[in-house]
């Protein structure tokens, strides 16, 4: 998984919100772009500028201007270092 930064929501339709994200704690990394479904990650929602978390998904298109721009389908988020999942799906599981 790559571990990510967050920096902003970007737009939000319904229960998808896109966000921006970047591998620098500083914001000065490559930026990454993905679409998080707020049903399934709400903790999305409450994350605040510099909040760490990790991602992992397919690379749909990379833009190289600047300090480069990843868009991610996003297919995993881990919201704990110690490889946990999302408190949401933990319920789901029963855990």
């Amino acid at each position: 998984m790559w571990p990510v930064y967050f920096f902003s929501i970007m737009s939000q339709e319904e229960k998808v919100v896109t966000v921006l994200l970047d591998v620098s704690e500083d914001g000065f990394g490559v930026e990454v772009q993905s679409e998080i479904d707020t049903a399934v990650y709400p903790e999305i929602i409450e994350l605040k500028e510099g909040d760490k978390f990790w991602i992992a998904g397919e690379i749909l298109a990379v833009d190289p201007a600047g300090t480069g721009t990843v868009f991610l389908k996003m297919e995993h988020l881990r919201f704990s270092e110690d490889g946990g999942i999302s408190r949401k799906l933990q319920k789901e599981a029963g855990n």
